[in-house]
């Protein structure tokens, strides 16, 4: 379709086809001063009209593997896409000179044709470098005419942090009084004490622009704008580095004064919200020997690393830190990990410390039992963290649980000899407890809290994602009434079923005190209620009481 030299290479295409991408992301806009919820929002609620027609994650997908594969085997296609990516790029410099708030973003259409050049550039670590460079090399050349003259070098150049000294952390603030460029967190910190203050600094806006990629997420750093893209949520979300140098509160940002300072708090640097009151009940006390502060939580036995990147070889963890304090949380993706107490599993790691306990504390979504959301959203690892351990301890032992019943179901049914795990490269392979754990359903009995066996995961994928249940009706055969005269010698009442009234599989839900359903009858009982007895099909009966051949 598309050949070398073809009329159809034309820039028109690439900004079409971006837009296309953009169509399918999702834009979460903060201001942080405002203190208002985050605004989120899509290009087709941002910008009307501007593109018809809708595009699923699975579309922009195949488009982006488009856009790659037009500039690796074409060349005039591969000049076309990087000129229009480095564009887009570069305008972000402009865009955050006369955007004065963050949540005005998403109205403007080369923004959102930036966040497709995330996807598109994000596999590619030399493309990216290469847009790096040469956005650095046109900084100092900014357009330049009669309204807009050339600014002086010392005001398009690049200035680092003198704090810092290591000519990569680039500085936020001037420091009249200090005579020295300081990059936000440091200007905080520096000018904690109240003798410093009441010191005057000029916000530096340089032209400077880094793009990177790691953990699942494509990043765009300017001077005062951060941008970061989710991709494997299709979300982007887009807050200030920086606002007026001053004395902030370290959670929300706001500038503190005499008024709004929670001054009885040992933690400094606090506001009065109880939002930020709370975050800081929970905050380690201490400080790094590079002077930040650890965003850790309190009296934990190992404090976190510096999320600047500070820390020498003597200080650094045991654990690889892949993270630093702009990167957004990952299970809440709405604040940054300085913006909480965060806690570095097991695995490396790092997420607000509240976030992680509120999902192991919600535990499964619907009614069949679940373990994902005891892994990491980043690498699938288990969930483990000292300041855990009451909660994941018992997820655990239901784990180990629900494996051991799963594995003897496995053999009770002869599903043990299926091939799937038996072949190299299948996502089972030799793994028979994954497969059996994933093939069969399992709920929480809402009498004796033991988990019961309810059918294959085929049979219950119709209504498995229903939030809307009443866990009191989840009870296994042997809470069932009347199912004391029935005992296995063997294994008890762990393995009493009973029959769907309307269908021949496994019930897994008793509801009303009368009646057994498996998952999809469970799910259309009204209308199967009203079926008169005569009118119901004689066996062998499929779910929601269809008719099954023989």
């Amino acid at each position: 379709m598309f050949k070398e030299g073809s009329e159809t290479a034309d820039p028109g295409v690439v900004h079409f086809l971006l837009a296309c991408v953009a169509k399918s992301l999702q834009l979460q806009m903060r201001d942080r001063i405002a203190k208002g919820a985050p605004i989120e929002t899509t290009l087709d609620q941002s910008i009307e009209n501007m593109l018809p027609g809708q595009v699923s994650g699975e579309v922009a997908t195949e488009i982006v593997l488009l856009l790659r594969g037009l500039r690796n085997q074409s060349n005039v296609w591969k000049q076309l896409i990087e000129d229009a990516s480095l564009k887009l790029i570069e305008n972000l410099k402009r865009l955050q000179k006369v955007v004065v708030n963050p949540t005005m973003y998403g109205s403007i259409s080369n923004f959102w044709l930036a966040l497709s050049v995330l996807w598109v550039v994000s596999d590619d670590n030399a493309w990216i470098e290469s847009l790096n460079e040469k956005c650095k090399a046109l900084a100092p050349a900014e357009s330049a005419d009669a309204s807009n003259p050339p600014k002086p070098p010392e005001e398009t150049k690049i200035q680092f942090c003198s704090n810092h000294d290591d000519g990569v952390t680039e500085a936020a603030f001037n420091c009249d009084s200090c005579r020295m460029p300081l990059c936000g967190e440091c200007d905080r910190v520096i000018h904690l004490p109240k003798v410093r203050r009441n010191h005057q600094r000029t916000a530096i806006i340089s032209d400077m622009i880094k793009i990177d990629v790691h953990e699942g997420c494509a990043r765009v750093k300017l001077s005062t704008l951060f941008v970061i893209l989710d991709l494997g949520r299709n979300k982007a979300i887009t807050q200030s580095r920086q606002e007026q140098g001053g004395y902030k509160c370290r959670f929300c940002g706001q500038n503190l004064n005499a008024n709004n300072t929670a001054a009885e708090l040992v933690l400094p640097s606090v506001c009065n919200e109880q939002e930020c009151r709370d975050k800081a009940a929970n905050s380690c006390l201490k400080t790094h020997p590079c002077g930040h502060p650890c965003y850790g939580i309190r009296d934990e036995k190992e404090c976190l690393p510096c999320l600047h990147g500070c820390e020498n070889e003597k200080e650094q963890s045991k654990k690889k830190r892949t993270q630093d304090h702009e990167d957004m949380c990952m299970v809440c993706c709405t604040e940054s990990l300085a913006e909480a107490p965060s806690i570095q599993l097991n695995c490396g790691h790092i997420f607000h410390h509240l976030c992680v306990v509120q999902l192991l504390s919600k535990r499964w979504n619907g009614a069949r039992i679940t373990f994902g959301f005891a892994h990491c959203p980043i690498c699938k690892q288990r969930v483990e963290h000292e300041s855990l351990n009451a909660l994941t301890k018992p997820i655990w032992d239901l784990y180990e649980d629900v494996k051991a019943k799963a594995l003897i179901r496995l053999e009770y049914m002869g599903l043990d000899k299926e091939a799937e795990f038996k072949v190299p490269g299948h996502l089972y392979h030799n793994d028979p407890a994954g497969f059996a754990m994933d093939r069969l359903c399992y709920y929480m009995c809402a009498k004796c809290k033991k988990p019961y066996f309810g059918g294959e995961k085929q049979c219950a994928v119709a209504a498995a994602a229903k939030d809307d249940f009443n866990p009191e009706e989840l009870v296994c055969g042997g809470c069932i009434p009347g199912s004391s005269e029935q005992n296995c010698p063997k294994h008890g009442k762990d393995y009493l079923e009973y029959k769907c009234r309307y269908c021949c599989s496994v019930a897994v839900w008793f509801c009303f005190g009368t009646t057994h359903f498996c998952e999809p009858c469970h799910q259309d009982f009204s209308r199967l209620g009203d079926i008169p007895k005569e009118d119901l099909p004689v066996c062998p009966v499929g779910p929601k009481a269809s008719k099954l051949s023989g």
